[in-house]
């Protein structure tokens, strides 16, 4: 039986198992979480542990950010636009410019600016999202964009 892999309420520890070996793979991705706020990075942590991702490394800080995307080369950055030391803008720009890194970026924000969408577009994210609670949203926009990574 297939499952929705963004059916995230419905997973139970082992799921990934029952899954065909084709769709485990995409598990098997590493994803770097840059949240200051305590609750939302658990709350992605969660999510995503809960839909079968192992590899998950996170930071509170831009700056720690960077240094961890070019030590762990992840697969996906997941950066909150407003970080303690740089905007989350700058650091997905500098992220993209480690050298030898294809990485895909989603930026994610808790308020609602016309402009941002653009300067997301600008430091070369793939994705910009809003916050929602349950990060719902969140697991189906990391489920598309590792889909089309090698």
């Amino acid at each position: 039986m297939k499952r929705k892999l963004h059916d995230v309420e419905n997973w139970t520890d082992g799921m990934a198992r029952e899954i065909d070996s084709g769709t485990k793979m995409k598990w098997m991705k590493k994803i770097l979480v840059i949240e200051d706020d305590e609750q939302d990075r658990k709350s992605i942590l969660r999510v995503l542990k809960k839909a079968g991702f192992e590899e998950i490394a996170s930071c509170e800080t831009g700056r720690e950010g960077i240094v961890m995307a070019e030590c762990l080369r992840p697969d996906l950055v997941i950066v909150d636009t407003v970080l303690p030391d740089l905007d989350g803008f700058v650091v997905a720009n500098e992220i993209n410019a480690i050298q030898d890194l294809t990485v895909k970026i989603i930026l994610c924000t808790g308020f609602s600016d016309a402009y941002d969408p653009f300067m997301a577009q600008l430091a070369g994210a793939d994705n910009y999202m809003m916050k929602i609670a349950g990060f719902k949203n969140l697991l189906e926009r990391v489920e598309e964009l590792l889909a089309h990574t090698s």
